[in-house]
Protein backbone atom coordinates (compact mmCIF):
# COMPACT_ATOMS: atom_id res chain seq x y z
CA UNK A 1 0.00 0.00 0.00
CA UNK A 2 1.16 3.20 -1.09
CA UNK A 3 -1.63 5.50 0.28
CA UNK A 4 -1.34 8.74 2.27
CA UNK A 5 -3.97 8.29 4.12
CA UNK A 6 -4.34 8.46 7.91
CA UNK A 7 -7.76 7.27 8.02
CA UNK A 8 -8.01 3.78 9.73
CA UNK A 9 -7.86 0.80 7.73
CA UNK A 10 -6.16 -3.21 7.27
CA UNK A 11 -4.13 -4.12 4.35
CA UNK A 12 -4.48 -8.01 4.99
CA UNK A 13 -7.21 -9.35 7.31
CA UNK A 14 -7.90 -13.03 7.86
CA UNK A 15 -11.83 -13.59 9.49
CA UNK A 16 -13.17 -16.49 11.36
CA UNK A 17 -16.60 -14.68 12.02
CA UNK A 18 -18.01 -18.02 13.37
CA UNK A 19 -17.08 -19.09 17.24
CA UNK A 20 -17.15 -22.72 16.92
CA UNK A 21 -14.36 -25.23 16.30
CA UNK A 22 -13.59 -28.89 15.89
CA UNK A 23 -11.30 -30.91 17.27
CA UNK A 24 -9.32 -30.65 14.18
CA UNK A 25 -6.46 -27.44 13.63
CA UNK A 26 -8.56 -24.56 12.51
CA UNK A 27 -5.89 -22.03 11.81
CA UNK A 28 -6.13 -18.38 10.35
CA UNK A 29 -2.57 -18.02 8.94
CA UNK A 30 -0.37 -21.43 8.20
CA UNK A 31 3.40 -20.88 7.30
CA UNK A 32 5.22 -24.23 6.37
CA UNK A 33 7.87 -23.28 5.15
CA UNK A 34 10.69 -26.12 4.62
CA UNK A 35 14.08 -24.10 3.91
CA UNK A 36 16.86 -25.82 6.19
CA UNK A 37 19.81 -23.58 5.24
CA UNK A 38 20.65 -19.87 4.62
CA UNK A 39 21.47 -17.20 7.80
CA UNK A 40 19.21 -14.78 6.20
CA UNK A 41 16.07 -16.89 5.38
CA UNK A 42 12.92 -16.04 7.11
CA UNK A 43 9.35 -17.96 7.64
CA UNK A 44 8.56 -14.38 8.51
CA UNK A 45 9.71 -10.87 8.70
CA UNK A 46 8.00 -7.27 9.59
CA UNK A 47 10.14 -4.51 8.79
CA UNK A 48 8.70 -1.56 10.30
CA UNK A 49 9.44 1.72 10.51
CA UNK A 50 7.10 2.99 13.59
CA UNK A 51 8.45 5.46 15.84
CA UNK A 52 5.41 5.19 18.48
CA UNK A 53 2.66 2.55 18.34
CA UNK A 54 3.04 -1.04 18.20
CA UNK A 55 4.65 -3.19 16.14
CA UNK A 56 2.85 -6.70 16.79
CA UNK A 57 -0.14 -7.15 19.04
CA UNK A 58 -1.60 -10.13 20.20
CA UNK A 59 -4.92 -9.49 22.26
CA UNK A 60 -6.06 -13.03 23.83
CA UNK A 61 -8.55 -11.45 26.01
CA UNK A 62 -10.96 -14.97 26.77
CA UNK A 63 -8.45 -17.20 27.39
CA UNK A 64 -8.66 -19.44 29.82
CA UNK A 65 -6.29 -23.07 29.60
CA UNK A 66 -5.23 -22.22 26.11
CA UNK A 67 -1.15 -20.13 25.73
CA UNK A 68 -1.00 -17.05 24.26
CA UNK A 69 2.08 -17.25 21.81
CA UNK A 70 4.00 -20.85 22.05
CA UNK A 71 7.78 -21.56 20.38
CA UNK A 72 9.04 -24.92 20.31
CA UNK A 73 11.86 -26.23 19.40
CA UNK A 74 12.52 -29.92 19.77
CA UNK A 75 15.85 -30.54 17.40
CA UNK A 76 18.30 -32.57 19.25
CA UNK A 77 20.97 -30.61 17.45
CA UNK A 78 20.50 -27.51 18.87
CA UNK A 79 24.00 -25.55 18.78
CA UNK A 80 24.39 -22.16 19.54
CA UNK A 81 20.54 -21.20 18.37
CA UNK A 82 17.71 -19.52 20.25
CA UNK A 83 14.29 -20.18 20.35
CA UNK A 84 13.57 -16.40 21.31
CA UNK A 85 16.15 -14.39 20.68
CA UNK A 86 15.76 -10.44 22.00
CA UNK A 87 18.66 -7.62 22.00
CA UNK A 88 19.43 -4.00 21.02
CA UNK A 89 22.63 -2.50 19.86
CA UNK A 90 21.03 1.09 20.30
CA UNK A 91 23.33 4.05 22.23
CA UNK A 92 20.09 5.38 23.32
CA UNK A 93 20.75 7.07 26.92
CA UNK A 94 17.10 7.59 27.39
CA UNK A 95 15.08 5.33 29.88
CA UNK A 96 13.98 2.12 28.02
CA UNK A 97 12.88 -1.51 28.23
CA UNK A 98 14.15 -4.61 26.77
CA UNK A 99 11.53 -7.20 27.79
CA UNK A 100 8.68 -6.37 30.52
CA UNK A 101 6.77 -8.35 32.31
CA UNK A 102 3.77 -6.67 34.11
CA UNK A 103 0.45 -7.90 35.78
CA UNK A 104 -1.46 -5.24 36.16
CA UNK A 105 -4.35 -6.04 38.85
CA UNK A 106 -3.64 -6.75 42.68
CA UNK A 107 -5.50 -10.07 42.93
CA UNK A 108 -3.57 -13.14 43.99
CA UNK A 109 -4.40 -16.52 45.77
CA UNK A 110 -3.13 -18.25 48.61
CA UNK A 111 -3.54 -22.03 46.89
CA UNK A 112 -3.31 -21.19 43.25
CA UNK A 113 0.42 -19.44 42.02
CA UNK A 114 0.07 -16.62 39.84
CA UNK A 115 4.03 -16.60 38.54
CA UNK A 116 5.53 -13.35 36.39
CA UNK A 117 8.28 -15.83 35.41
CA UNK A 118 8.36 -19.73 35.38
CA UNK A 119 11.61 -21.26 34.50
CA UNK A 120 11.23 -25.10 34.54
CA UNK A 121 14.61 -26.27 34.05
CA UNK A 122 14.80 -30.19 34.38
CA UNK A 123 18.53 -30.34 33.05
CA UNK A 124 20.37 -32.98 35.64
CA UNK A 125 23.43 -32.45 34.92
CA UNK A 126 25.92 -30.76 33.53
CA UNK A 127 28.51 -28.06 35.66
CA UNK A 128 27.96 -25.27 33.03
CA UNK A 129 24.40 -25.17 32.66
CA UNK A 130 22.36 -22.51 33.71
CA UNK A 131 18.44 -22.18 34.50
CA UNK A 132 19.35 -18.28 34.41
CA UNK A 133 22.42 -16.64 34.06
CA UNK A 134 23.39 -12.69 33.84
CA UNK A 135 26.54 -11.64 32.49
CA UNK A 136 26.83 -7.70 33.24
CA UNK A 137 29.53 -5.27 32.29
CA UNK A 138 28.55 -2.67 34.70
CA UNK A 139 31.04 -0.40 36.06
CA UNK A 140 28.90 1.16 38.47
CA UNK A 141 24.79 1.01 38.76
CA UNK A 142 23.04 -2.40 40.30
CA UNK A 143 23.17 -5.30 38.15
CA UNK A 144 20.21 -7.32 39.98
CA UNK A 145 17.44 -5.17 41.78
CA UNK A 146 14.38 -6.58 43.95
CA UNK A 147 12.04 -3.54 45.40
CA UNK A 148 9.36 -5.27 47.65
CA UNK A 149 8.15 -2.44 49.24
CA UNK A 150 4.85 -3.66 50.31
CA UNK A 151 6.11 -6.57 51.75
CA UNK A 152 4.41 -7.81 55.38
CA UNK A 153 4.83 -11.84 56.13
CA UNK A 154 6.09 -12.36 53.12
CA UNK A 155 9.77 -13.20 51.86
CA UNK A 156 11.65 -11.30 49.07
CA UNK A 157 13.76 -13.56 48.20
CA UNK A 158 13.24 -17.84 49.38
CA UNK A 159 16.17 -20.51 48.17
CA UNK A 160 14.93 -24.30 49.09
CA UNK A 161 15.80 -27.56 48.99
CA UNK A 162 14.87 -30.48 49.71
CA UNK A 163 17.60 -32.94 48.75
CA UNK A 164 18.78 -35.98 50.48
CA UNK A 165 21.61 -36.45 48.56
CA UNK A 166 23.23 -32.64 48.98
CA UNK A 167 27.05 -33.16 49.16
CA UNK A 168 29.53 -30.41 48.73
CA UNK A 169 26.69 -28.16 47.35
CA UNK A 170 25.57 -24.55 48.26
CA UNK A 171 21.97 -23.14 47.95
CA UNK A 172 23.76 -19.54 48.25
CA UNK A 173 27.49 -19.02 46.93
CA UNK A 174 29.14 -15.59 46.85
CA UNK A 175 32.33 -15.32 45.19
CA UNK A 176 34.95 -12.60 44.48
CA UNK A 177 38.43 -13.30 43.54
CA UNK A 178 39.59 -10.11 42.58
CA UNK A 179 43.32 -8.67 43.48
CA UNK A 180 41.78 -5.03 44.14
CA UNK A 181 43.37 -3.54 47.87
CA UNK A 182 40.19 -0.61 48.13
CA UNK A 183 37.89 -0.75 50.76
CA UNK A 184 34.68 -3.14 49.59
CA UNK A 185 32.18 -5.53 50.90
CA UNK A 186 31.72 -9.17 49.50
CA UNK A 187 28.19 -9.14 51.39
CA UNK A 188 27.12 -6.06 53.01
CA UNK A 189 23.41 -6.82 54.91
CA UNK A 190 22.01 -3.99 56.04
CA UNK A 191 19.16 -2.29 57.77
CA UNK A 192 18.35 1.09 58.86
CA UNK A 193 14.65 1.35 60.25
CA UNK A 194 15.43 3.34 62.85
CA UNK A 195 12.22 1.84 65.00
CA UNK A 196 13.38 -1.80 63.63
CA UNK A 197 14.02 -2.42 67.43
CA UNK A 198 13.48 -6.15 66.90
CA UNK A 199 14.93 -6.81 63.46
CA UNK A 200 17.62 -8.94 63.09
CA UNK A 201 20.29 -8.10 59.85
CA UNK A 202 20.95 -11.90 59.51
CA UNK A 203 19.32 -14.88 61.34
CA UNK A 204 20.84 -18.39 61.58
CA UNK A 205 18.58 -21.15 62.53
CA UNK A 206 19.61 -24.46 62.27
CA UNK A 207 16.73 -27.00 63.06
Amino acid sequence: ASGTSTNDYTIVKITKDHATTSMGAIIGLDIDFDGTSGANARAMRIDSEQTTGTVVEIDADTLTSGTGVQIHGNSNSLAAGKLLDVSTSSTSTSAYTLVRIAKSTSNGDNSNAIVGLDIDWDMTSGTAGRAVRIVSVQTDGTIMEMTGDSLTSGKGLSITSTSDNFNDGNLLYVDWSGDSDNEQSVVHIKSSGTSAKLTSALKVEIA
